[in-house]
């Protein structure tokens, strides 16, 4: 029953494998991570909790892509980001109840996943963290808090992009932050998440190509130079057909003709729109200036999920009559 499950997400591109599944049904059964806590539940009782998680997994299948602009399992370093997810919605007729507490998810739910919550003591943390989750209808301030006492903040600072390759989460984040801005690819259009055969596949595209980079004074066999060519701020993402199409072209030639045929596509993938950054010999300044960049654009968009709008009073008419005119 769990495999056939597992087989029908993954046409949608959810792929969860038993192991998620079994922890899942866990929390949801037992609002517990730890796996010995399922072994004397009676079977009426899974089968009662495997129903709900069916419907669960069908919902965030269903809002992930257009809320969280998370169109599949693999915009995600783990899954186990979702399990606090599951069994508050298990405690909440298998829904969230309000677009506040949505919007409130999906900001831990970020957070949670750039801090690497869950990539240690995984068990310990997610025992814990279903304990916040079991007690309160809006764990979601609690559970931030237990990821500031693991890491010492949330937001997202420049440096932390210093060096890390396409493995970080940073890299997922950055790319799901260019979907909610609308990116599209620089030389089709076609934006970012549609998912429509091998040759619209997200590619990982190098912004200043590793060829040109290495014949400018960066070794290949030195691992501080692997890095520097590698790294989250000189990736962008293309489909496969663009990747293959710009070879090894250098941005100050071809970032103008994207700009032309697609305006603002630059800076939807968080481009520095200064035109000398874009010259191979300002390599490092370009990375710089697009790594603080980015954090920048993570940091407002998460605020922007949490931050209560601001809602102006409207006088009534009888209200404005009763004030009579004034100077304006």
């Amino acid at each position: 029953v769990l495999k056939h499950k597992i087989q029908e997400l993954d046409k949608h591109y959810y792929y969860y494998d038993l192991t998620f599944m079994t922890r899942a049904l866990n929390g949801v059964v037992t609002r517990r991570a730890l796996f010995e806590a399922i072994h004397k539940i009676e079977k009426v009782k899974l089968e009662e909790g495997w129903g709900n998680l069916t419907k669960i997994l069908d919902y965030l299948t269903a809002i992930l892509p257009s809320k969280a602009f998370i169109h599949s399992t693999n915009d995600l370093n783990t899954t186990n980001v979702l399990i606090p997810l599951v069994v508050h919605l298990s405690l909440n007729k298998n829904k969230f109840p309000s677009e506040n507490s949505l919007l409130h998810a999906i900001h831990w739910l970020y957070a949670a996943h750039i801090w690497s919550r869950y990539t240690s003591q995984t068990d310990q943390r997610l025992e814990f963290d279903l304990s916040l989750v079991a007690k309160d209808e809006n764990p979601w301030h609690d559970l931030c808090e237990q990821i500031i006492d693991q890491r010492g903040r949330i937001e997202v600072k420049g440096s932390d992009l210093e060096g890390r390759w396409i493995q970080h989460p940073l890299y997922r984040m950055t790319y799901m932050l260019s979907k909610s801005k609308g990116a599209v690819d620089w030389f089709n259009g076609v934006p970012l998440g549609v998912v429509s055969g091998k040759s619209y596949q997200i590619h990982y595209h190098h912004i200043f190509p590793t060829s040109r980079l290495y014949e400018n004074g960066y070794d290949p066999d030195n691992l501080l130079h692997r890095s520097i060519v590698n790294e989250i701020a000189n990736r962008a993402f293309l489909t496969a057909e663009t990747n293959l199409e710009l070879s090894n072209e250098l941005p100050e030639k071809y970032f103008p003709e994207v700009e032309e045929r697609y305006p603002g596509a630059l800076t939807r993938q968080f481009i520095p729109m200064e035109p000398m950054l874009w010259k191979i010999e300002n390599y490092k300044d370009f990375l710089e200036a697009r790594r603080n960049l980015i954090a920048l654009k993570i940091n407002e968009y998460m605020d922007s999920l949490i931050t209560e709008p601001v809602v102006a009073h409207e006088k009534s008419i009888a209200e404005l009559i009763h004030l009579k005119e004034s100077a304006t």
